[in-house]
């Protein structure tokens, strides 16, 4: 042993240490390699402690996802991003100097990921939904006439169907509560102990103090509206209004449209009843603008200021799924809460001359200036909103998919529709009474929940269902 020390000596002494020294050189060697642990250590909290700022509004610019990707790998961490699912496959080397909550490093990089397809789809670092939004169940939807308020009732319904909440049901076996009149106690089924209401989706008269008395607080107020000419002629077929004509000047007569609008004081006696809410200025009509005021422009401007301050969204038809994506924003909803299969769809149309739409805004000012302001407000929404072309295009494609499996499942009730997980959705999975409750018949529907809330039977419960087409 001796001998080996003499050795060890006579070697460092060639280099002119001296055992002195030689400690020196060891302490020295293990500060360093302490200072360069720590310095490693540093550049793993970087993985996860960008995202923490960004994810509270910090200026601090976060790292991109190859840059994650890169610092991980630096540092033993095996990534695989293939297909963009981000997963970690091994984990740290035991070495007590990288201790690191795992936890934090593979949350952060999942995070990473999450932004990484969050500027993908949307094009800048906002979500479609908001992760910390509230989603809303206090909704009123004001349903206008012969504008798709149909299947949008239809919706609204059956949220509040699958998520037991309570609904306004009307007396009536018809979805209407005192339309064309003003709306009273009779006309709506009372819940035990006169509790509030989570949804209404009827027609009736907008009245904002006497629905706000049914409703529970903070409730979202919803419209549609429609291009106010096709509104008209869907109007117009719907009512018969060419028996009507033909009763007044023989069946012989042609074109309706046009010989009604020429002279519509003839057929339209709005001053002894109440065919005013069938034709003229029907949106108005549906959302509190009084007869009266029809051919009173500073009124009509006064009112749909006062509509454009009540309402948090006015749909727009012509613009449907980009409105059913805006409303699912605006509550919080989420995708399959949206799913629809088109109800009450009428084809016929009824031949006009060129002419006729001019007369016909000349007779309806009021529903062109409602729809004009709307739309442009609309519009603005759409160009302010992110990512919302990309999410419209995509619940396209699932709405679809859904409507196909409707269709299937028809005749075969056990088939089930998976939808997996994307930037605007989680998996889910539907089946066949999904469908069902998408196609009831509203007054069939309104009955069933009649029996199930109240134990109100009807005469003759039936079960009719919308075609797919």
């Amino acid at each position: 042993m001796e001998k080996s020390s003499n050795s060890v000596a006579a070697i460092f002494a060639g280099f002119g240490c001296t055992w002195k020294n030689l400690v020196l050189l060891v302490i020295t060697a293990t500060v360093i390699l302490f200072i360069t642990r720590i310095h490693q250590s540093k550049q793993l909290l970087q993985i996860e402690n960008p995202l923490r700022l960004h994810g509270h509004g910090s200026g601090k610019q976060t790292l991109q996802l190859s840059e994650h990707t890169d610092l991980a790998r630096m540092h033993n961490i095996d990534v695989n991003s293939e297909n963009s699912n981000l997963t970690v496959i091994s984990s740290f080397k035991k070495d007590p100097m990288l201790q690191l909550n795992k936890s934090q490093i593979f949350n952060g990089l999942e995070q990473a990921e999450h932004h990484h397809q969050e500027k993908e789809s949307t094009g800048n670092n906002r979500s479609a939904l908001p992760k910390k939004c509230r989603r809303h169940t206090n909704v009123v939807f004001l349903k206008t006439h012969k504008t798709g308020s149909e299947t949008t009732s239809q919706i609204f319904m059956r949220f509040a169907d699958i998520n037991n909440l309570s609904i306004v049901l009307p007396k009536s076996r018809w979805p209407i509560m005192g339309w064309p009149g003003a709306f009273g106690k009779n006309h709506y089924i009372h819940p035990p102990e006169e509790t509030k209401f989570n949804i209404l989706c009827l027609h009736c008269i907008y009245n904002r103090h006497a629905i706000d008395k049914l409703m529970e607080h903070g409730a979202k107020y919803v419209t549609i509206l429609r291009d106010p000419w096709h509104q008209f002629t869907s109007a117009f077929n719907f009512f018969k209004w060419e028996k009507i004509i033909e009763k007044e000047i023989g069946k012989t007569t042609t074109n309706h449209l046009e010989k009604f609008l020429e002279n519509p004081g003839r057929f339209y006696k709005w001053e002894k009843d109440n065919a005013h809410a069938y034709l003229r200025n029907y949106m108005s009509f549906d959302l509190g603008l009084p007869p009266a005021q029809y051919d009173d422009m500073n009124a009509i401007i006064e009112y749909v200021n006062i509509i454009d301050n009540d309402f948090d969204l006015v749909m727009i038809l012509e613009y449907y799924d980009e409105s059913l994506i805006l409303l699912r924003r605006l509550l919080c909803w989420k995708l399959e809460d949206i799913l629809y299969i088109p109800n009450n769809i009428k084809r016929k149309i009824t031949p006009a001359q060129p002419h006729a739409e001019q007369l016909y805004h000349h007779f309806s000012q009021a529903d062109y200036y409602l729809y004009q302001h709307f739309t442009a407000i609309f519009k603005q929404r759409l160009n302010d909103s992110s990512g919302l072309l990309k999410e419209v295009a995509y619940f396209q494609k699932i709405n679809t998919e859904f409507t196909r499996y409707c269709k299937r499942v028809s005749k075969n009730s056990s088939l089930i529709l998976q939808i997996d997980r994307s930037n605007w959705n989680d998996f889910f999975s539907l089946d066949e009474s999904y469908c069902t409750k998408s196609r009831l018949y509203i007054p069939d529907y309104m009955s069933i929940l009649k029996k199930q809330r109240y134990g109100i039977a009807t005469e003759k419960p039936t079960q009719k269902l919308w075609p797919i087409d």
